[in-house]
């Protein structure tokens, strides 16, 4: 179980407690409304990491400021490789306008990939991608009414609308991210047609509850999504030779506020 990690770095101190929820960020104005902002592994970036432990890293983006917690749960056969499923922990989302700001997880935390990977479209016709693992770019159309947008500085990909919704290629990768109306991620496909699907509910808050990939084994490849009241409460794999594999994640309810992420329990408990 995970419950909290001191991490100090070249004159000042940054501290992510998972009991009593997330670490204080560092001093940051509002963000306005549909804007994205400097958080996640931003490309270029002089970071600062720490080893926090097996399952759990932290880096600090000098340019920022903010403080980048990474947590690791399950992994799916994936895309180009395996997918680790996890959370994320932004300290400049604490207390910004970000959609991004109130995740699965509570303030700041967010799933790596699920959930908090959507888009959201604007009035002024441009999408904000909430991207894996955090990071955010805001796309304008190429001309008012246009299908396709033009992408943000720092992102190699390309948005474009088809009617049902959107397809983000990935121009290093090929792959091919959908996205529903409603801006929810519905499927990742590769370069080869291998892809990772992702359910949700058909009733109330329609919350993820299911990511399937076409590689691997017939139990390996699906991971079961559980919300319990508003929030991620586990990840849970059955590998081919019926072992049980979960990843639970518990919260303060009383806070007076939101609900506080308070531990992880991973896989060995």
């Amino acid at each position: 179980m995970t419950d909290c990690a001191a991490i100090e770095a070249r004159g000042f101190v940054a501290v992510c407690t998972l009991v009593g929820g997330v670490a204080a960020p560092p001093e940051a104005s509002a963000v306005v409304d549909a804007a994205p902002l400097p958080v996640g592994p931003r490309p270029g970036a002089t970071r600062v990491d720490f080893a926090v432990g097996d399952r759990v890293q932290a880096s600090v983006d000098v340019g920022t400021g903010n403080l980048l917690v990474t947590t690791t749960g399950l992994t799916l056969p994936g895309i180009s490789g395996d997918v680790q499923l996890g959370l994320d922990y932004n300290s400049l989302l604490v207390g910004s306008d970000s959609p991004a700001a109130d995740g699965a997880a509570g303030l700041g935390w967010q799933m790596r990939l699920g959930a908090d990977t959507r888009l959201v479209a604007n009035d002024d016709g441009s999408v904000l991608y909430l991207a894996p693992d955090g990071r955010q770019g805001l796309y304008q159309p190429t001309s008012p009414g246009a299908a396709s947008c033009t992408s943000p500085a720092g992102f190699t990909n390309t948005l474009v609308a088809n009617g049902a919704g959107w397809e983000l290629t990935d121009h290093t990768s090929n792959a091919v991210s959908v996205f529903d109306g409603d801006g929810r991620l519905r499927l990742i496909r590769d370069r080869n047609g291998q892809q990772a699907t992702f359910d949700y509910s058909s009733s109330g808050a329609q919350r993820l509850q299911q990511i399937e990939s076409t590689r691997g084994g017939p139990g390996a490849r699906t991971v079961e999504v559980n919300f319990a009241y508003g929030m991620h409460g586990s990840l849970t794999q059955t590998g081919d030779d019926g072992t049980v594999r979960r990843v639970s994640y518990d919260y303060d309810f009383n806070t007076g506020g939101a609900p506080v992420l308070t531990s992880i329990t991973d896989p060995a408990g």
